[in-house]
């Protein structure tokens, strides 16, 4: 699904937490929020045709910004804010119950798994991440 009413073109699924998300004091953990910006980021890369087997995360980092509740409504936007040769970042952001609770910047190497080094994103990739890209990097 994407996303583009309010300004640049943006992926987004809806998240189903579990019960089993949340932690003893009584809001998803810490590492459940994680685990949804690794759904996300797997969905787009997988609606864009990359197989899980091209890519190699490289990095990620998160900013939580507010408790999410098990009854919460939650989405994970996704969109590309740099693409360089061999790698491009992502930027996301969990939002539940219309307010941002964390954000993500994690960055994707293209990856050859077979002689253990990076490759060039291709034409064809590069042109299909293009069209979530936000900024001019």
């Amino acid at each position: 699904m994407t996303i583009d009413s309010d300004g640049p073109r943006k992926h987004r699924i809806q998240v189903q937490v579990r019960f089993g998300d949340t932690d003893m004091m009584g809001h998803v953990n810490h590492v459940s929020l994680v685990q949804y910006f690794e759904t996300a980021r797997l969905t787009f890369l997988e609606s864009l045709g990359l197989a899980p087997r091209n890519g190699i995360l490289a990095r990620v980092a998160v900013d939580f910004r507010r408790q999410v509740q098990v009854d919460d409504q939650v989405y994970v936007d996704t969109w590309v804010t740099k693409i360089g040769r061999t790698s491009f970042t992502l930027s996301q952001t969990i939002v539940a119950n219309e307010t941002g609770a964390a954000n993500s910047d994690s960055v994707m190497v293209m990856f050859d798994y077979d002689t253990q080094r990076p490759v060039a994103v291709t034409d064809g990739f590069r042109s299909a991440l293009d069209g979530f890209r936000v900024g001019s990097s």
